[in-house]
Order: structure tokens, then sequence, then C-alpha cells
């Protein structure tokens, strides 16, 4: 959390979910991060890819929710490094995002 909100555009964090409930054994860490509409997310998706990464280590769970300065829910950060489909049975992959697109691709809805 102390990185991400370092990050320019991230207004705000919030700790949201079981975390901040008395459950003895919480599953997860859920984050709320409010980020300005001109906000480069690539950096917050690889801090969020790492908060996963460390969480599934303890066999938990952890994810980043999004929301705009209005409090306008926008996603969640991609958790994979690079958003891929298969084109065909084969082994042709191709990227899954739209011509020219920068931050929306680090959104998954």
């Amino acid at each position: 959390m102390r990185a991400a909100s370092r990050l320019p555009g991230v207004l705000r964090i919030a700790l949201i979910g079981s975390l901040t409930t008395d459950e003895p054994d919480p599953k997860d860490a859920d984050l709320l991060v409010t980020v300005a509409d001109d906000a480069d997310l690539a950096p917050l998706a690889t801090l969020g890819r790492k908060l996963q990464g460390h969480a599934q280590s303890f066999n938990r769970g952890g994810e980043v929710f999004l929301a705009d300065p209005r409090g306008n829910y926008l996603g969640r950060t991609c958790p994979w490094k690079y958003s891929l489909r298969k084109r065909q049975a084969g082994a042709t992959m191709e990227w899954n995002w739209p011509a020219g697109a920068t931050t929306l691709r680090w959104i998954r809805r």
C-alpha cells in the first residue's frame, strides 16, 4: 500500500472486505483505490499483481478495485501482465485491447 500511495494519480486507498471485519481467518485483501482521471494505471496494475502473488503464497487472494474521483467504479486492475487471448485452437496469440489504448488495458471489468 505504501508503494501505491506514492504513485502519481493515486488519490486514496481504502482497505475493504474481510480484513475490515472481525473474521478470524480472512481469505483475501481487497483494496479500493481512487485514481485521477489521467492516472497511468500500469504501475498500479504491477503492484496489484505483486499483491496477488504475495497473497497466493499464503493460499489467499488479493484484489485492487478502481474508482474515479467522483466515486464511480472503474473495474479491477488486470491480473495478467499481458492481456492475451487465443486466436484459434493453435498457439497463435494476439493482444486483446483496442488499438491505441494505453489506460484501458490495465482495467478488467
